[in-house]
């Protein structure tokens, strides 16, 4: 058995899309307490909390008169933020990752629960927000262990559903294939093969150019700013839904078709140094 993850699309309402607010906010100031929490702690004394003592903490601040705002949020959705903020921990001390930072308000916004959703027709429940419309694009396999809501800086909303499903056996090719990557072409194979570069960030920077003039001549906290914000993210998030696109399948169809493949390391952070290049670096 292994887990994996199917995302649809969610389309709350007006008043789900506030209850929704109100859990990515509580959320939030959950992770970012138990970082100043845990920073702090390790200054005074030396050593760090535990995941177990942050969380006995974090119940008792729900009680404190001052903080009884923060009953609005699922408890549970509060836990998961303590528990990523441990996994950061555990990633930053294992040399997998950087120290953890503040989260703002201003990225990508996501809550999980780990329990008590149901599933009916095309709507999806969550607690202390009701049911919301999903579109299921695919059928779901296996059991749901959890389930992940997150808000794109476009505003858009997704569901992550993680199942826990049977490794599945498939078909695959023979021999061996060498993979170079590069600029010109987006890869050469060892068998002669030449993939095409799709140059998805320079087909767009025309467009990416006039969404971000127009956004900068817009008034600070203005209405407008805020509507051209979200077309220019929407614009990134079509390249970033365009790469993925093309990287899925081109993995999908090499590993069909070969038994081995061997890539080479790249040093990509030393390499976007050269500035004539780390354009076409960053797009490849």
């Amino acid at each position: 058995m292994h887990r994996r993850a199917f995302k649809y699309r969610l389309y709350p309402n007006i008043e789900q899309q506030h209850a929704l607010a109100i859990q990515f906010g509580h959320a939030r100031y959950a992770y970012n307490w138990g970082l100043a929490t845990r920073s702090a702690y390790y200054k005074e004394h030396g050593k760090g909390l535990s995941f177990y003592e942050l969380k006995r903490m974090l119940t008792e601040l729900k009680h404190d008169p001052e903080h009884e705002w923060m009953k609005g949020a699922d408890s549970q959705v509060l836990q998961a933020k303590i528990e990523d903020l441990d996994r950061a921990y555990t990633n930053f001390f294992e040399g997998r990752a950087k120290y953890p930072k503040f989260k703002t308000r201003k990225g990508t916004q996501s809550i999980r629960y780990p329990q008590r959703f149901k599933f009916e027709g095309n709507r999806i429940y969550l607690p202390k927000v009701g049911w919301v419309k999903t579109v299921f694009h695919r059928p779901m396999e296996g059991t749901p262990k959890n389930v992940t809501v997150s808000k794109t800086k476009s505003g858009k909303y997704f569901v992550s559903i993680q199942s826990e499903v049977a490794y599945s056996t498939r078909q695959h090719g023979e021999g061996e294939v060498g993979i170079d990557l590069g600029l010109t072409h987006f890869a050469i194979l060892s068998d002669g093969r030449k993939i095409e570069h799709p140059q998805y960030l320079r087909k767009s920077e025309r467009k990416l150019k006039r969404l971000q003039r127009r956004h900068s001549k817009k008034a600070k906290g203005s209405h407008n700013r805020e509507k051209s914000r979200v077309k220019l993210a929407r614009q990134y998030e079509r390249i970033a839904n365009q790469r993925k696109d093309f990287l899925d399948k081109l993995s999908c169809q090499l590993a069909r078709e070969y038994h081995i493949i061997r890539i080479e390391n790249l040093n990509v952070c030393g390499m976007l140094k050269n500035h004539k290049l780390a354009k076409s670096i960053s797009d490849s």
